[in-house]
């Protein structure tokens, strides 16, 4: 489940490139939002239509759940009480999800949290791509305002995308954000927390390593 380099023949290391630039552009203009609002990397695929809360058994350490609507399994951090889950439907008005997002604030703090979020298609019905990932994760990074410290390709569990780690400039904010596309699906996992503690936490690292999709 650790994050691997991928081959020299992928694509990733050309489109993470573009990651800073785009990242940076993102950001220009932008006020400055609340860590777990929009920022997470889900971009603007479009309004949110459905959202309902799921309860967790277990408060004090982390839980594993099933999100069907997604087709994954995640691992969530301690102090996640509640998983809330949001649709996007398809374009093609066929009853489908475009966009699933699950995400929680870890002990009810926005500004303290992870998500996943899985795309179906583009916004317009069309395929996604390896630079619809590496835009999404720089529209979450600009959002937020952050600077990237550490970007590189990644492979896990057979797929391959990018992983981005980034702080605020003369700030505590940081986010981890990585980003995957696997059988035309696009998959984008976030934390964020207003401490500068985020990537030395192990039940963080482990949420990453445990989100795996089921189909």
């Amino acid at each position: 489940m650790t994050p691997r380099s991928p081959s020299r023949r992928s694509a990733w290391p050309v489109a993470l490139g573009l990651l800073l630039t785009v990242a940076l552009l993102a950001g220009c203009g932008k006020k400055d939002e609340a860590a777990g609002g929009k920022p997470d990397g889900r971009g603007d695929a479009g309004a949110d239509t459905a959202a309902r809360n799921n309860n967790l058994m277990d408060l004090n350490a982390p839980s594993t759940k099933s999100h069907p609507e997604g087709e994954f399994v995640a691992t969530w951090p301690s102090g996640c009480a509640r998983i809330r889950t949001r649709t996007v439907p398809s374009s093609a008005g066929d009853g489908r999800d475009a966009v699933v997002r699950a995400e929680c604030y870890r002990d009810g703090d926005a500004s303290h949290g992870c998500s996943v979020s899985v795309w179906f298609e583009r916004p317009d019905g069309g395929p996604l791509s390896v630079e619809d990932v590496t835009a999404a994760v720089a529209r979450g990074i600009g959002d937020r305002r952050l600077q990237i410290v550490r970007q590189t390709p990644v492979r896990r569990d057979g797929m391959e995308g990018v992983l981005a780690l980034c702080r605020e400039e003369g700030g505590t904010r940081c986010a981890w954000y990585e980003g995957y596309l696997h059988r035309g699906r696009m998959l984008v996992v976030t934390a964020w927390s207003g401490q500068d503690d985020l990537f030395e936490d192990p039940e963080v690292r482990d949420f990453f390593r445990s989100v795996t999709l089921t189909y």
